[in-house]
């Protein structure tokens, strides 16, 4: 999905989860930490691996090892770049 430039992109993530499988886990980084998409992905019975944003109170657990996993995913769409 393409958005502007400047746009936010935790609305778009919000349109593109919308459905996703249940019990599928969401590994994202930290801009999308946001209360709709944890909610989003816990109403399809699935687990948001994000990391907490720094101003966010009191700070949500997130899994370490797992989203470690993001940075392999990352790599894989720059070299297709």
């Amino acid at each position: 999905m393409l958005t502007a430039g400047q746009a936010y992109d935790g609305y778009a993530a919000l349109e593109m989860l919308t459905g996703l499988p249940d019990a599928c886990d969401v590994l994202a980084g930290r801009a999308y930490d946001s209360n709709a998409i944890r909610k989003l992905v816990a109403d399809q019975k699935g687990k948001a691996v994000i990391p907490s944003m720094p101003q966010r109170s009191p700070v949500i657990p997130d899994n370490k090892v797992r989203y470690r996993n993001r940075n392999c995913v990352e790599r894989f769409f720059n070299k297709l770049k």
